[in-house]
């Protein structure tokens, strides 16, 4: 058996029409709160070549950003941005592929690790073709996707996962910003 790193990843996303996930706060306190180390330990095994990707590039493409800020988890930091959005405990649907057997584990331990926070975060087992329905249409509130941008070009990464015009596919989030888009 091979390992090697790859480019594709599990990508944990909410939707910005959603509220409160609308709220950038309340986002950063999700990022803040996001159990990534027991998601390594406890999913992935340690496997070596399983990391956090810092931005929306692995590392070996041009451009890739070599910072995360809401990382190590920061269950206070977190906890006080939900407190400076004024948001209270909530919750969220969060949309996984039941195809991909890990992807349940990913969502477990995210949602054990949000109800630490106050947010109640309901799994969402879907079949693929349900999935794919939510994920494409973007209605999904939260979403756990497997994907990469298969290209080493910054600018289609960025237009892939964060563009609003018709090549952004992956956008599942309606992430939407002007500045991102020009």
């Amino acid at each position: 058996v091979i390992s090697i790193k790859g480019n594709e990843g599990i990508i944990f996303g909410l939707n910005n029409k959603v509220k409160p996930l609308d709220n950038v706060k309340v986002r950063q306190a999700i990022a803040y709160a996001a159990p990534i180390d027991a998601i390594i330990e406890t999913v992935y095994l340690k496997q070596p070549n399983v990391r956090l990707l810092k931005g929306f590039t692995p590392e070996t493409y041009p451009a890739a950003i070599d910072h995360w800020p809401y990382y190590p988890t920061n269950l206070e930091k977190a906890r006080a941005l939900l407190k400076e959005a004024g948001q209270g405990p909530f919750s969220f649907k969060l949309a996984q592929n039941a195809s991909r057997t890990e992807h349940e584990q990913v969502a477990i331990q995210i949602q054990t690790q949000l109800k630490k926070i106050d947010i109640d975060v309901q799994i969402e087992k879907l079949p693929p073709a349900k999935y794919q329905e939510q994920y494409f249409s973007r209605k999904a509130e939260a979403v756990l996707v497997q994907d990469a941008a298969w290209v080493a070009d910054p600018g289609y990464s960025l237009g892939l996962f964060f563009g609003t015009g018709p090549n952004s596919v992956a956008n599942w989030v309606n992430y939407s910003n002007k500045e991102v888009d020009d």
